[in-house]
């Protein structure tokens, strides 16, 4: 969908920025179904929504956690999944397994 004024949402440029991620992140993201952005500029460029911030920093948290990209995936995909039922993935953080 593209939009008539960039104001109406986050550039990549300044998403990737803020995350601390890079465009290309975010790009990858994209191509795989993990995140993608609520529209584009008339220009073809990515425009996230506040609420795609809210999913990328979840992702952020998630992989923190030490889930792989496919288990962020399949969380954010559940709607009943929570913090709890990823306590296997987080006990291979904290014990130092990968």
């Amino acid at each position: 969908m593209a939009t008539d004024e960039d104001a109406r949402g986050h550039r990549i440029g300044q998403v990737a920025a803020a995350a601390g991620v890079t465009v290309r992140t975010l790009h990858y993201y994209d191509e795989i179904g993990l995140l993608t952005a609520a529209g584009r500029t008339y220009a073809g460029h990515r425009v996230y929504s506040d609420g795609d911030i809210a999913v990328l920093y979840r992702i952020q948290l998630l992989r923190q956690l030490g889930l792989s990209l496919d288990e962020v995936g399949a969380a954010l995909n559940d709607p009943d999944r929570n913090l709890t039922s990823i306590a296997p993935a987080t006990s291979r953080v904290s014990s130092g397994r990968s």
